[in-house]
This record gives C-alpha cells, structure tokens and sequence, in this order.
C-alpha cells in the first residue's frame, strides 16, 4: 500500500515462492514514498494474523543525460537523424521532445532497455530541414530528472 493505495492484493502459494523458511515476494517496482506491507497467511486450520511492515522508498531521480549528437548548434543531414547520449545512472526511460519554429514535431519515450547499449544510447527519428529545439529528460523509478535542451538544424 502507497499513500492510501493499494498496490497489490494477490494470494500467493508458498510452495511457489518459498524454499525451507524463507519465502520471497515477487519482484515489485516501487517509486518514492512511504509504503505498508501486509501479510497473511492461510492454511488448513484458517487464517494467520496479517502483519504490517512499513517502509520507506528514497531513490535518486536520474540526471540530465549527457548528449553527444546533434550537438549544440551543429547542423546535420535532414532525414534519418540518429540522436545520442549517454545513459545516467537511475535512468529507465527517456523523453525526447523536438520543436521547431513552426511548434511541437515529435513527443517519444525511449525505453532504455531497448535504445541504450554499452552506456550509450541512440534513437532515430526522420527530420526534414529547419531549426530544431531537442528537448530531453530521463525517468527513473526515482522519478523525473530535469529537463535539459539543445538546438540543432538540420538541411
């Protein structure tokens, strides 16, 4: 339970999820703030008292990622502009946002498991020629890094 609300209510079989004595819950992603464990148990003879534990998430919210290319006023090849960065630490998800004169062009989430590899991370996006405003900002279970912006053109 976060903040008054239920994140998972499931029935669980012990001889699933526990070896000799010690049982393990499922993996669950949790974000920052106070959180209530409550578990009980069931068995021939009927309920078991539930026992609550509380807790509390504090993880860092990612930072600004580093970009590589396009670079600061660089200008580039219209078409299939291959954007990079390097991945931060706490990073899961990153949101690329390009504008131009004319207003928004494209709004996209890039999974950092699928877009990052060896530190790095790329996504390509097909752009015709004008002045781009690349604004970027990383998500982590954390929670939002700042937003960061660059511009580029593109011919």
């Amino acid at each position: 339970m976060r903040d008054g609300q239920v994140i998972t209510d499931q029935w669980l079989e012990a001889s699933t999820i526990c070896t000799d004595e010690t049982c393990t819950f499922p993996a669950q992603t949790f974000v920052n703030g106070a959180h209530s464990w409550w578990m009980g148990a069931w068995g021939p003879g009927g309920f078991g008292p539930y026992d609550e534990v509380t807790f509390n998430v504090a993880l860092a919210t990612p930072p600004t990622p580093q970009r590589f290319s396009p670079a600061d006023a660089e200008t580039v090849n219209a078409g299939a502009v291959t954007l990079t960065w390097l991945e931060p630490d706490a990073a899961a998800w990153y949101r690329i946002y390009l504008m131009t004169a004319d207003g928004f062009v494209y709004d996209h989430w890039v999974d950092g498991n699928l877009g990052c590899e060896d530190g790095t991370c790329t996504h390509t996006v097909t752009l015709s020629t004008a002045d781009y405003d690349w604004w970027m900002q990383a998500w982590g279970p954390g929670g939002f890094g700042e937003w960061s912006m660059t511009t580029f053109t593109t011919e």
